[in-house]
This record gives structure tokens, C-alpha cells and sequence, in this order.
């Protein structure tokens, strides 16, 4: 099972973890998604209209527990101030109505811009939402714009005073997208490592028992691991999904040392059986310690104190150990089967590649051992270059910068940004006394005065709300 929770990183006697617990307990997680589009008749009974039906239609969808949006509330002061004869446009947007003047300021930025050209439904859901409700919210903004393509294509005169640009937008959407690419990535890798060292195999000893051999090393740990993790009860998570290329390094390795020596016994003479048997004894202590030296290096990562690099390293763990007993198992069975002979000039070709290779290995050999120093010296500056390197890094702390930057995922930030400043929310938790009363207020509006004048470098919070 894949692990798509962001709090599955975090220890569960983590500070941070421990907030986020609360905020859920509390008031019910803030998992919150906004579908922003462009209407240039917000302000209208039309607009209005539009909005209230969306926001119906998104409030249906299971796993939203509800909706806050500039037809909520036009429909909220509406039940106290009733339409006007004098003043047609809706409650909301109606100028010398000081409580919708007041409300349309303090929710400009979160469900409408403050040029009223864009407006949102902000879709808030509940805890331990499903994945399918955000699949259905982005089928549903899907829906929405290819609509407004048929509309604009057979009206183009009228195009300008209908919906335009709807984008879906928010943590739990980000993180959806983001594990929905790596987990496709984590696929696309496994394939490819396994296609590619597959050829390596065949094309360094041209027998295809060993390609056999390399397909079957890779299938069997990766489903005994995947098992022994399922029997542990622990998730795949966004680090282990190169699990399978990980697997395919260590088993090709090991199967190319097979491979050699079983050839190289073979040319000096020797029957199929004995063969098999001389590269089986030489090799598998050698394997063995390799195996259990990849097992030892990942099972150190269980001290981390990120949840998903623990248990990835216990996994890696699991596979070495896998891929050595795998060859144990199997590797007999199929040294033994019938050769398939290729075409004797291509395997001239091959052999002699290969004493090539193997003349020039023994010279760079040589002239490492006849100058110590140099190689020294080599390792040294090239030990220097890492180290001025690995000073300049830095940490990635966005999220969003993990994806292509010409990806719809980016894009449709960039256009909220713009037209709301931001979409990214925090939750900070006061106590408060059993009744409120006036200074307790005067104290939470003294704190939103002290957030609203943070500025780092120009940037700051473009919204603050509360009781």
C-alpha cells in the first residue's frame, strides 16, 4: 500500500506531528482545496448564480465536509438584509452596505480578488479524506473547463462575460499530484534500470541463462520484500519507490561476477557442471558479504528520525538479504540449463572486446600502484571540489519545487498567486478563556496586527482571520 499522508513522515512524538494532531482533534484537520476561476460578472445576479451551483455540486462530493464561497456568503447577509428595489446587485458586492463591505474586504484574497475578477470555491475536507476526492475535484475542474472551451468555441462574441482559467489548487492537491508523479516515476525507473542492465548482462557475456537469472533475482526479492514489509505493516512511501532499481543494481552485479567466472572456466576447458560449481564456491562467500554489507550500510538509516527513510532503509535491508539467498536458490538450476549458442563471429567479437578491456585494466592497474602520490593527489582535489560543493548546497523547503517548471501544477500556482497573493495556509491555535471577553479579543487582534507586519525581504501574509 502506498503512503500518501504528509504526517506519515513525522515520528508520532514529534512536536510538529503533536500541533498538527491537535489542530485535527480540534477543529478538524485544514485540509483545505480552492477551485479559483475568472468570471467578469461575479458581481451580478449571473455570477452569483454560477458560483452557488459549483459550490452545491463541490459540497456533494464525498469527503468534503464543506464549502465557503462569495454565494455562501451573499446568501448568509441576504437572510438579514433583504435585496433592495433601488440596488439590483447582489448582497455581497452592494456599495454603502457596510456589512457586506466589511465582509467583502475581509474575504478578498481567500473566495473573490479584490477586483472581483476571479472568484473561489474553497472546498474544505474531512479528516482522512480518501485519495478519490481529490481525483473527483480534479474531474470536476476538468469538466468545468472543458465547458468552457464548447462555450467559448460556438459563442466567441460572448466568451469575455463567461467563466475562464478554472485551476484547482491547495496542500492536499499538491501532495495528491506530487505522489501520483512519483510513484509513475518510481515505475518508469524500475522498468528502465531493469531494461538497461538486463542489455549490460547480455551484450558482457552473451548468454541469456544469466539474463534469465537477472530477471528472475530482481522479481523474487522484490516481492518478498514488498511481503516481509506487509507482514511488518509498514507502507510504501515516496522514498521507496526505487525499490526495484535498487534490487536490480545489486542482483546484476552479483550475476555479471557469476557470469564471468562461470566463462572463463568454461574456456580453460572445463564441462558445464564443473564450471557451475568452481564459480558458485569461489563467488558466493564474496556475494554473501557484499549482500550483508549493503544490508548493514541501509539498516542504519533506521536511526533517522523521518519515518519513511526508516523504513526504507529496513526495506533495502530486507532486499540484499533477499537477493543473496535468491542466488542461492536459483542460480544452480539455471547455470545448468542448455547454452544457446550465438553466431560464432559475434561471440569472436565479444571475447576479444573483452581481452581488451581486461590488458587495459591491468595497465591502469599498474600505473596506480607505480604512483601512489598522484593518485593521492587526485583524490584529494576531487575530495576538495566535493566538500566547497557540498558548503554551497541548500535545502529545498517548497514543495512546489519539485515539479516541472512548465507543469500545469506550477502554472496554476503562479495564477493564484497573482490574483489572491497566495494559497498556502497556517493554523495558529490560542487558548481561549471559557467566555470571551473584551480584552481577550483586543489581545487576538493585537496578534493578527503583529502577523500582518511580518516582512522578510519584501514578502509577508496577505491574509489573516479569525474569531
Amino acid at each position: 500500500r502506498f503512503e500518501r499522508s504528509i504526517a506519515s513522515m513525522f515520528p508520532a512524538d514529534d512536536p510538529a506531528y503533536l500541533a498538527y494532531r491537535e489542530l485535527q482533534e480540534q477543529f478538524g484537520g485544514n485540509a483545505v482545496v480552492m477551485l479559483v476561476y475568472q468570471d467578469n460578472e461575479l458581481t451580478a445576479d449571473a455570477g452569483i448564480e454560477r458560483n452557488r451551483i459549483m459550490s452545491e455540486q463541490v459540497a456533494a462530493i464525498p469527503g468534503v465536509k464543506g464549502v465557503l464561497s462569495p454565494s455562501v456568503l451573499n446568501a448568509a447577509i441576504s437572510k438579514l438584509q433583504p435585496l433592495s428595489i433601488l440596488n439590483r446587485a447582489p448582497t455581497l458586492f452592494r456599495q454603502g452596505n457596510k456589512i457586506a463591505e466589511g465582509l467583502d474586504e475581509l474575504f478578498a484574497g481567500y473566495t473573490h480578488s479584490k477586483d472581483h475578477s476571479h472568484a473561489a470555491v474553497v472546498a474544505i475536507l474531512e479528516p482522512g479524506y480518501p485519495p478519490q476526492t481529490i481525483e473527483q475535484l480534479k474531474k470536476f475542474t476538468q469538466r468545468l473547463q472543458a465547458s468552457m472551451l464548447a462555450v467559448t468555441s460556438k459563442t466567441p462574441n460572448t466568451a469575455s462575460v463567461m467563466i475562464d482559467s478554472a485551476v484547482l489548487v491547495g496542500e492536499p492537491v499538491l501532495v495528491h499530484d506530487g505522489f501520483e508523479l512519483i510513484k509513475k516515476d518510481g515505475n518508469q525507473l524500475a522498468v528502465t534500470t531493469v531494461i538497461l542492465l538486463s542489455l549490460v548482462v547480455f551484450l558482457s557475456l552473451l548468454d541469456l541463462r544469466f539474463v534469465a537469472l537477472s530477471m528472475l533475482l530482481i522479481l523474487w526479492s522484490t516481492v518478498l520484500t514488498q511481503a516481509c514489509m506487509v507482514w511488518m505493516g509498514s507502507s510504501l512511501s515516496l522514498v521507496s519507490t526505487i525499490l526495484t532499481a535498487i534490487i536490480t543494481v545489486i542482483s546484476v552485479t552479483a550475476v555479471l561476477h557469476l557470469g564471468v567466472r562461470f566463462r572463463n572456466s568454461q574456456n580453460r576447458g572445463h564441462d558445464q557442471k564443473r564450471s557451475a560449481t568452481e564459480a558458485i564456491a569461489l563467488l558466493v562467500m564474496p556475494i554473501l558479504w557484499t549482500c550483508m554489507t549493503d544490508a548493514a550500510g541501509f539498516a542504519a538509516l533506521s536511526v533517522s528520525q523521518i519515518l519513511p527513510i526508516r523504513e526504507f532503509g529496513i526495506m533495502i535491508a530486507i532486499s540484499a538479504v533477499a537477493v543473496c539467498l535468491a542466488i542461492m536458490l536459483f542460480s544452480p538450476a539455471l547455470m545448468m540449463l542448455p547454452a544457446f549458442r550465438f553466431h560464432a563471429r559475434l561471440d569472436q567479437q565479444q571475447k576479444h572486446f573483452s581481452r581488451v578491456l581486461r590488458r587495459r585494466c591491468i595497465r591502469l592497474a599498474d600505473a596506480s600502484i607505480r604512483a601512489p602520490r598522484k593518485c593521492i593527489a587526485i583524490a584529494g582535489l576531487m575530495t576538495v571540489i566535493a566538500a566547497i560543493g557540498m558548503g554551497r548546497a541548500e535545502t529545498e523547503t517548497s514543495f512546489l519545487n519539485n515539479f516541472d517548471p512548465d507543469s500545469s501544477v506550477v502554472s496554476a500556482y503562479q495564477e493564484v498567486e497573482t490574483e489572491f497573493g497566495g494559497v498556502g495556509v497556517w493554523d495558529i491555535i490560542v487558548d481561549s478563556p471559557t467566555e470571551l471577553n473584551r480584552s481577550y479579543l483586543e489581545q487576538v487582534r493585537l496578534l493578527e496586527q503583529d502577523l500582518r507586519a511580518i516582512n522578510i525581504d519584501g514578502e509577508g501574509l496577505t491574509k489573516v482571520l479569525s474569531l
